[in-house]
């Protein structure tokens, strides 16, 4: 089988290599213009395929930032509820009762026999700690050990943060404006390897307008002698992958305008085509990115002032208890319980400035000094007004993303409109070579295909 398919192969390969060299014999005006011609085009596509490769990487760069803000929000996100949400309300309740604890021993101290109530009290509070504590040992957590309590009683929650963030380094390294400028990069090298074909089709058009202006004279004696050696020895035509600039005397020039302008519209076309699109997926990516952000916001500063919310409502629950047992005193006719419930009143009144010390410390926003990384910082630190924000950041993406896609669209209208009058110009050309019936109506097709796509780009330019 091998043998049976080897020998055309080879006789086809000899045939193509035979018939490059002859289009592009050198000697003529015919074969300097084939090499020119497949240079250029083999630039222009290899410029496009470069430029479409980019592309695509570019757009895998601005999906890796969404993903990459995905990840680390989740993460910070996940490391602040569970500090803020799981062990800081108990951690709080532990710290209020161990300086309700205090304040109760030290009144009874002060009151001598007098005091049995608040020690009582006093110790009811040191076993619930105790307890709660206990339950937490050999956990790593909050609670477990005396690493992130402080000298006031509160606990360090900030530092317990940053140490929970600190366990996933990865995470926290994670940076999407790494890939975002990864991204626009390969997207401004993928712009200028497709809008190389500008400069590229410039120099081959003013190439071959010097070189008719130089044959003017002789040059087209030598073009017919090499087309009538040509025709017995082979000849060299002008292939014509890029469409020849009409002779100024030419009969019928139109077609061939046609046929030129139809063609540079459908190659010039492929960079602004690109850019849109590009423009239409950074701008998804990046609104796709601030949507991530802005949940993240909403969630780990709702985690802090939620907390807030839970530490305030312990403290007035506390002063709730105190005024409601003076309340009860007013209808008791036990003269010695009435003192004892007075005295623990007194005692819950008089642990209200601590209580506030103590929720005020571990309510605190996290700051640079407590080791928390700035992406956690931000998150928690936003307010309905960065929320709001965020929200119009969000919208002007989607608009922005709207926006190049409509131009993208009309772009590769106009490349197809393009396309379509190339390949019409194209026919009326060589019928208008052969005097055939027809042509005028082909160009004047064409040419309404042209000016579509001239509107279309046009159009496209409109904001």
């Amino acid at each position: 089988m091998t043998g049976r398919w080897a020998a055309p192969l080879r006789d086809g390969a000899r045939s193509a290599a035979g018939r490059v060299r002859r289009i592009t014999r050198r000697g003529t005006p015919a074969g300097r213009a084939n090499r020119r011609q497949l240079v250029v085009t083999a630039l222009i596509a290899a410029g496009v395929a470069a430029s479409a490769f980019l592309t695509g990487q570019a757009t895998g760069e601005w999906q890796d930032m969404t993903r990459q803000e995905t990840k680390r929000s989740a993460a910070a996100v996940e490391d602040i509820t569970f500090v803020y949400g799981a062990e800081a309300p108990q951690a709080v309740r532990v710290a209020l009762a161990e300086a309700r604890a205090g304040t109760l021993g030290l009144d009874a101290a002060l009151r001598g026999d007098d005091g049995e109530i608040e020690r009582i009290e006093a110790a009811s509070e040191r076993q619930y700690v105790w307890q709660l504590r206990y339950a937490e040992k050999g956990r790593g957590t909050l609670l477990d050990g005396d690493a992130y309590r402080r000298p006031d009683g509160s606990y360090d929650l900030p530092r317990r943060l940053a140490a929970t963030r600190a366990a996933h380094p990865d995470l926290v390294r994670l940076d999407p404006d790494d890939a975002l400028a990864a991204g626009d990069r390969k997207a401004r090298w993928a712009a200028l390897c497709a809008s190389a074909a500008v400069p590229l089709l410039a120099c081959y058009f003013l190439t071959q307008l010097l070189e008719r202006r130089r044959n003017a004279g002789g040059g087209d004696g030598e073009r017919e002698g090499g087309e009538g050696e040509g025709g017995r020895d082979g000849g060299t035509d002008e292939v014509e992958l890029i469409p020849p600039v009409p002779a100024r005397r030419e009969p019928r020039p139109w077609p061939g305008l046609v046929t030129g302008l139809a063609f540079v519209l459908f190659t010039v076309l492929v960079a602004p085509q690109l850019y849109f699109g590009n423009k239409e997926q950074r701008s998804q990516a990046l609104a796709a990115r601030a949507g991530t952000r802005l949940t993240a916001e909403i969630r780990a500063s709702g985690a802090l002032d939620a907390f807030r919310q839970e530490s305030l409502r312990i403290v007035l629950n506390n002063d709730l208890k105190a005024h409601t047992r003076e309340y009860v005193n007013l209808d008791t006719e036990d003269a010695e319980l009435a003192v004892q419930q007075r005295a623990l009143a007194g005692a819950d009144q008089a642990s209200r400035p601590q209580f506030e010390r103590i929720t005020t410390a571990m309510s605190r926003a996290p700051a640079a000094q407590d080791g928390v990384d700035p992406l956690t910082r931000e998150l928690m630190g936003t307010t309905p007004a960065d929320w709001k924000a965020g929200l119009e950041r969000q919208g002007r993406a989607l608009d922005a993303a709207e926006a190049a896609s409509r131009r993208n669209n009309l772009m590769t209208g106009a490349i197809l409109f393009a396309g379509l009058a190339l390949s019409i110009s194209a026919v009326a050309m060589v019928r208008a070579r052969a005097e055939a019936p027809g042509a005028a109506a082909l160009t004047v097709g064409a040419g309404a295909l042209v000016a579509a796509s001239v509107v279309t780009v046009v159009l496209a330019a409109i904001p």
